[in-house]
C-alpha cells in the first residue's frame, strides 16, 4: 500500500508505504501516518511545499485498486482535488 505526490513533471516529491493494508482517515503532506515509512524523500526530511497554482497528482495504490486525483495547489501544504479516477489492478498485482 502506498501514497504518493507528483509534480506537474511527474517527479515524486512525497511517498509514504506501508507493508500492510492500513486504514487512513486523514494524511497531512509531509507527516507520515502510524504504519508507514517514508521513501521520498529518502532523508526523511520535509517535502519541498507546494508552489500555489501548480498541478498535482496523488496515486493511493491498495491491494486491488489505485485512486489518482488531479489537483492544484491552493497553499504550501494544501491542495484542491478536481478531478478523481478509479481503476482496478490485477489480483496478486
Amino acid at each position: 500500500m502506498s501514497f504518493e505526490i507528483l509534480d506537474a513533471e511527474g517527479a515524486i516529491l512525497w511517498r509514504v508505504e506501508s507493508s500492510e493494508p492500513r486504514q487512513v482517515s486523514m494524511l497531512v503532506y509531509g507527516r507520515v501516518p502510524p504504519g508507514f515509512a517514508q521513501s521520498v524523500p529518502r532523508d526523511e526530511g520535509r517535502p519541498r511545499p507546494f508552489r500555489i497554482g501548480e498541478d498535482i497528482t496523488t496515486v493511493s495504490v491498495t491491494l486491488r485498486r489505485e485512486f489518482r486525483h488531479q489537483a492544484w495547489a491552493s497553499g504550501p501544504d494544501t491542495l484542491r482535488i478536481l478531478s478523481s479516477a478509479m481503476s482496478l489492478r490485477p489480483a496478486g498485482g
